[in-house]
């Protein structure tokens, strides 16, 4: 796949290369009639386009290697998910003690309340 990206990168840097040679080429100042001036306007705006379709080409195939990159990154992704999976590990202990903590202060909040209420007189 990578062979092919480079072909195709090479292949749309010489087109590039090309055509702007080829419009440097053509706005070069010289006595011309008007029909040689039409025809290398013409030409200037005809490989203005292959630029710009060129140009396009290349950014779909940044876009297209940048979605690759990002969809076969599995050790990110992985690492990424490891890293979730232990905070959320350690918020579970943490609230499990914090829990057991509350449990036993209520624990002992009740028997005190129970003593309390035991030894007044209006049971």
């Amino acid at each position: 796949m990578s062979e092919e990206f480079n072909k195709r990168l090479d292949s749309e840097m010489d087109v590039l290369v090309d055509s702007f040679n080829d419009i440097i080429a053509a706005a070069k100042i010289q006595n011309k009639d008007t029909i040689t001036l039409a025809e290398e306007g013409f030409q200037i705006e005809c490989r203005a386009t292959t630029i710009v379709r060129s140009c396009q080409t290349l950014l779909t195939m940044i876009a297209s290697m940048k979605q690759s990159l990002l969809l076969n990154d599995t050790q990110s992704i992985n690492a990424l998910t490891q890293t979730h999976k232990e905070r959320a590990l350690k918020q579970t202990h943490q609230t499990y003690r914090t829990l057991q903590n509350i449990n036993t202060i209520v624990g002992q909040s009740v028997l005190k309340l129970q003593d309390v209420y035991s030894a007044t007189p209006y049971k």
